[in-house]
């Protein structure tokens, strides 16, 4: 058992706030899920399902915020195949127990992301005179 808990994107900002406060380490594709976790100071890992991911976006977050962007690859468990045989759902079965073993890798060795509160910090004063600048422009 890895006691991981899914947090269903579906959910009320509530539901989905109080989970992600809920965990010790989220595990997130999510851009969103990380900048969400790192606000809450709740460390996250990044990992990475699918190639359509965009890298540049997350890298050019973290580099704003002086974190390194190193995704994990786990494969994906979805396809888009409606087939039902017995072959898919033995490559099924096979496929769960690849991604057991690695999400267990990932946080058996992979050490969770957090800004630092001073950066934080940093940057949240930048962005409120900036906002006054525009504010007095206006």
């Amino acid at each position: 058992n890895l006691d991981i808990k899914y947090i269903d994107p579906t959910n009320s900002v509530d539901s989905i706030l109080a989970s992600i406060t809920s965990v010790e380490i989220l595990l997130t594709e999510a851009m969103h899920g990380a900048i969400i976790a790192d606000a809450l100071r709740v460390p996250w890992i990044p990992l990475k399902l699918y190639d359509h991911i965009l890298d540049f976006k997350w890298r050019d977050w973290c580099l704003s915020l002086e974190l390194p962007y190193e995704p994990q690859n786990i494969p994906s468990l979805w396809d888009n195949s409606s087939q039902n045989t017995s072959l898919h759902r033995a490559k099924n079965v096979l496929k769960k127990q690849q991604i057991y073993y690695a999400l267990k890798k990932v946080m058996r060795t992979v050490p969770p992301v957090l800004s630092k509160s001073s950066i934080i910090e940093d940057r949240t004063t930048r962005m409120l005179e900036k906002i006054d600048l525009l504010k007095a422009s206006v």
